[in-house]
C-alpha cells in the first residue's frame, strides 16, 4: 500500500471530533494534574505534621534533660552550701583556737613581764644584800 492509499485508506476526523478528542485529553491532563496535586498536597501535610511531631517530641527531651541538668545544678549548689557551712563552722573553730592561744600567749607575756620585774627586784635585793654585808664585814 502506497502512502496515498494509506492517506486515502483512513478516515479523517472532523475539526469538532479533533476539538472534543484534545478537549478529553486536557480533562484527563487537568484531572491527573489535581491528583497529583493533591497527592503532592498531602505528602506536604503528612511531612508537615510529621516534623511538628518531631519536634514536640525534641522539645520534651529537651526540657526533660534540662530539667534534669537544673535538679543536678540543685544538688550541686546544696552540696555547696553545706561544704560552705562546714567551712566556716572549721574556721569558726581554728579562730577560736587562735583566739584562746594568743590569749594564752598574752597571759604568758604578762607573766614574763611580772617574772622579769620579780627577778629584776630580787636581784637588786641581794645586790643591797650583798653590799651590806661587804660594808659591815669591811668595818
Amino acid at each position: 500500500m502506497t502512502r496515498v492509499e494509506s492517506e486515502q485508506a483512513t478516515p479523517m476526523m472532523t475539526r469538532a471530533e479533533a476539538d472534543a478528542r484534545f478537549a478529553t485529553m486536557l480533562e484527563r491532563q487537568d484531572m491527573a494534574k489535581a491528583e497529583a496535586d493533591a497527592r503532592f498536597a498531602a505528602m506536604l501535610d503528612r511531612h508537615d505534621a510529621q516534623r511538628a511531631q518531631d519536634r514536640a517530641e525534641f522539645r520534651g527531651e529537651m526540657e526533660a534533660r534540662f530539667a534534669q541538668v537544673d535538679s543536678r545544678f540543685a544538688q550541686v549548689d546544696a552540696r555547696f552550701a553545706e561544704l560552705k557551712g562546714e567551712m566556716d563552722a572549721r574556721f569558726g573553730e581554728m579562730h577560736a583556737r587562735f583566739g584562746s592561744v594568743e590569749g594564752k600567749i598574752a597571759g604568758l607575756e604578762g607573766q614574763m613581764g611580772t617574772l622579769k620585774w620579780t627577778f629584776g627586784g630580787l636581784m637588786a635585793f641581794n645586790t643591797l644584800l650583798l653590799a651590806v654585808l661587804a660594808y659591815t664585814v669591811a668595818i
